[in-house]
């Protein structure tokens, strides 16, 4: 196995890693139903262990698929790679802008109520 065909190993795996639970983690506090405040924080201490994979995972893609720009680097000139980039960035970019500023609420009434929430 060649470094460059690692690096493509590395780069699917943190792909799967990454967006895999990046599409479920939105979905574990609202279709879990929570009926108590128990059950709620359990739901977002679950998102937030969801959120660090999709982290990971993100910044070894992005890692990666600059690293393999870097060692191609007639990619730079190439659309897909620059479109790439720029959609991964604008992504990159919705949660702290759109998916935070909707848990934010959420987050501040688990911690009022009793106790600190771990998120």
């Amino acid at each position: 196995m060649t470094f460059y065909e690692f690096l493509v190993f590395i780069h699917i795996f943190s792909a799967i890693l990454g967006m895999g639970p990046g599409f479920v983690m939105t979905f574990v506090v609202t279709s879990s139903n929570p009926s108590n405040m128990t059950e709620l924080r359990q739901s977002f201490a679950i998102r937030n262990k969801l959120h660090i994979l999709t982290m990971v995972g993100g910044t070894l893609l992005l890692i990666t698929g600059i690293w393999m720009g870097i060692l191609n680097t007639y990619w730079f000139s190439q659309g897909w790679y620059i479109t790439s980039l720029f959609l991964f960035l604008v992504a990159l970019a919705f949660g702290p802008t759109l998916l935070k500023s909707r848990s934010k609420p959420i987050k501040k009434s688990c911690g009022s109520i009793k106790g600190k929430i771990f998120l």
